[in-house]
């Protein structure tokens, strides 16, 4: 064997020499080297690997090496150190040391089912009334017990960032783990494992994919499987052909989830997002920090802290189920995104966001009392994280763009919505006057002798409303629509999250947020909002077209009560409605008379390109005039400016 080990170490460095020869100081084993290799790494690496398997069986364990991640010869120096301490320690333990190299080059052990190799070690017998074998023999007691079985995952879903009825009813998130699982099986993966089955749920979940009923699930769930079983280099790139240190990231996921789990203890739980965010973000820098690596626990905590700290890049709104019909024109993602935009909406009309900008500023420049603490921390990140918020000309012009409100500058190809407020006012007043005159039926009966109009109004018109409401939002959805909501969303969280410290209601005389916005109003703008009309509006508006999203199928079919297919959301839509008719002062004959029906437009389900626009789709008329357009022009001669020619253009175009 010495004559071996010298043949591999001809034309290594003498320091390099001794450590190695320190490291066979007790080795037993013959070492057989065929002297094929001229490469001085991989020279190291098979010495060190013979002491490593030698250590192996005298803890009678076994070893994967080829799943290793990690060479030894880039470890060599503490290789040294941990052998050196395996011999200074009485008596030795070498599962412990093991284990600590196992760690270091990203490799598994396992107990071995023969009880391992050659112990340098052997065990004395025990004594004579100990557990005894065969014959009566006394069996001695282990000194290397195998390792304890890792603390098993117990993983739940998180409130955050998903549906209500999804993360608090047992049986949907049953629902949701077994179609995972049978396309885990489909795929023909382990369906078993628990770690793959939340990797791919907390995927899922992290993309908006709440419905297991939808197109696109099944589609999300392949890659995120195809992404964590695909075999990688040391640096984390997808390889075609397996090589020696190949991992996948389910491993990693694996890592993770034993780590999160025995720094949680027993009985604790990991949601499926937080595990998701954190296998991503632990991914994203494999290359730099890979298993085994002595601050690879140490970034999975990195990860932890940014999940808490709200760092995720995935604020989801709770967006009902896509259709699974591929020729849907109602998009339910798109009008959620757009109920967002309009809560946002009549939140600016309201001045929250102006009145919090014009607290930062007031901090700013030193001329409110408050302090460097909890609240002037917020104002000063609030203040100088501007570049991460939509300002309010932005702001402006998406409301333009998507209700066709005054004021925000459209670019000239852009056509507003300025179907909006008539749609959503016909639907809003259909739903109330249908509701109206089911309660004079159930007085009068519906006799002949009954006065004034009942029962003209039937569940059709108010569901071929909804239909042309959905429609519209859903048309004006698409794009940007989606993060600007989600950014919308953030910063009016923060705004409110602002208003609501006490220090800054103190600075202002106010016991709440809303008095807190009306002062800054009045004393810095000089003008009150209605901020009750306004709110209002928000909460209720906001409500009405989260339940147009959610029963988007209801809007399309036909043949039965449209309120009874509504179920529970049935009332809170009526009381809505009325809610934001009511803020809204609407008299009993403009309710009549928008509660009307009317003929039934053309309804596009994908925005037109520039130049290929049909007659009756984005607000086209049939009659050869843009309707849009049109709307377009009288806005801007009300404001006093003049048309374009591109305008005018497209007015007269045919």
């Amino acid at each position: 064997m010495a004559n071996e080990l010298e043949e591999a170490l001809r034309g290594l460095p003498t320091e390099t020499k001794r450590k190695l020869r320190a490291l066979f100081r007790d080795i037993t084993r013959p070492f057989r080297w065929l002297g094929e290799s001229s490469d001085l790494d991989e020279r190291i690496d098979a010495i060190v690997w013979h002491v490593i398997e030698e250590l192996a069986s005298a803890a009678q364990m076994t070893l994967d090496r080829a799943l290793a991640r990690s060479r030894p010869s880039k470890h060599l120096d503490q290789l040294h150190e941990l052998f050196e301490r395996l011999r200074a320690t009485d008596p030795p333990s070498p599962l412990a040391i093991l284990r600590e190299i196992a760690e270091l080059l990203g490799f598994d052990i396992s107990p071995s089912p023969s009880g391992g190799g050659t112990n340098p070690n052997p065990p004395t017998p025990g004594p004579p009334g100990g557990p005894s074998g065969p014959g009566g023999t006394p069996i001695p007691p282990n000194p290397n017990p195998p390792m304890e079985a890792p603390v098993a995952a117990k993983f739940i879903f998180e409130k955050r960032g998903i549906p209500n009825d999804l993360a608090t009813t047992e049986a949907l998130q049953k629902t949701y783990i077994d179609t995972v699982q049978q396309l885990i099986q489909l795929r023909g993966s382990d369906a078993t494992n628990g770690v793959l089955v939340a990797a791919v749920i907390g995927g899922l979940l992290r993309s908006s994919q709440f419905s297991p009923s939808s197109s696109s699930f099944a589609l999300f769930a392949r890659r995120i499987l195809d992404e964590l079983l695909v075999s990688r280099g040391v640096g984390g790139q997808p390889l075609t052909v397996v090589t020696p240190g190949a991992f996948t990231s389910l491993q990693v996921h694996q890592k993770i989830a034993e780590y999160l789990a025995q720094r949680g203890g027993s009985g604790s739980s990991i949601s499926y997002q937080l595990f998701s965010f954190v296998g991503e973000e632990t991914m994203r820098t494999i290359s730099n920090v890979p298993m085994g690596d002595p601050s690879f626990t140490a970034r999975i905590d990195r990860a932890v802290l940014d999940y808490a700290s709200g760092a995720t890049g995935f604020e989801s709104l709770e967006l009902p189920a896509l259709e699974s019909s591929i020729d849907t024109e109602i998009v339910p993602e798109n009008i959620q995104a757009v109920g967002m935009l309009y809560a946002a909406q009549e939140l600016d009309k309201a001045k929250l966001l102006t009145a919090v900008d014009i607290i930062a500023d007031l901090y700013d420049d030193g001329l409110i009392p408050i302090s460097f603490d909890d609240a002037g921390q917020a104002l000063d990140t609030y203040r100088f994280s501007v570049d991460q918020r939509v300002p309010e000309a932005k702001r402006a012009s998406y409301f333009s763009r998507v209700f066709g409100t005054r004021g925000g500058d459209v670019a000239k190809s852009v056509q507003p919505n300025a179907q909006f407020d008539t749609l959503l006012m016909r639907f809003m007043s259909s739903v109330a006057e249908y509701e109206r005159e089911r309660d004079v039926a159930q007085i009068f009966e519906r006799s002949a002798e009954s006065n004034g109009r009942v029962g003209l109004i039937t569940g059709e018109q108010v569901r071929k409303a909804g239909r042309e409401l959905a429609a519209n939002l859903s048309l004006y959805g698409w794009g940007a629509a989606h993060t600007i909501a989600r950014r919308l969303n953030t910063h009016i969280r923060t705004a409110l999250q602002i208003l609501a410290m006490p220090q800054v209601q103190q600075a202002f005389g106010a016991t709440n947020e809303w008095q807190v916005v009306e002062r800054v109003c009045q004393q810095e703008l000089k003008h009150i909002p209605n901020i009750l009309k306004h709110k209002t509006m928000a909460e209720s508006g906001k409500m009405v077209l989260d339940i147009v999203a959610k029963h988007a199928a209801v809007w399309r079919r036909s043949g039965s009560d449209v309120f009874y297919e509504l179920g529970p959301d049935a009332e809170a839509l009526r009381n809505h409605a009325r809610y934001w008719l009511t803020v809204n002062g609407i008299t009993d004959s403009t309710l009549d008379k928008m509660s009307q029906p009317v003929e039934a437009a053309v309804l596009p389900t994908v925005p037109a390109f520039s130049g290929t626009q049909i007659h009756g789709l984005n607000g086209q008329g049939s009659n050869g005039v843009n309707e849009q357009a049109l709307a377009q022009l009288r806005n801007l001669v009300a404001a006093g400016q003049t048309p374009s020619p591109e305008q005018l253009q497209r007015l007269l175009s045919n």
